[in-house]
């Protein structure tokens, strides 16, 4: 079974706008919801789970919006953590 590098910083292109559309999409999904609902925008807030997403994915996420992330899997933490300081 092939292991993917939870440490790798690297992203294509084509991965990265992927990760950005997708990103954009949900967070104009929330702030259409807010309005329906009459909330104030910016009231609900998106948290990514990072799990067996690499350090190049996570990034990606975070320079198209996403403010906050999780992870469930410490050992995952450990290898990410240094390429997100």
């Amino acid at each position: 079974m092939d292991h993917k590098d939870l440490a790798n910083e690297v992203i294509d292109q084509s991965r990265a706008q992927e990760i950005t559309d997708g990103v954009h999409r949900v967070l104009d999904r929330i702030a259409a919801a807010e309005s329906m609902a009459g909330r104030e925008a910016g009231s609900v807030q998106l948290l990514a789970a990072t799990k067996t997403r690499d350090v190049g994915e996570i990034m990606a996420a975070i320079g198209a919006g996403i403010h906050l992330i999780g992870e469930n899997r410490p050992q995952e933490v450990t290898v990410k953590a240094p390429g997100l300081t």
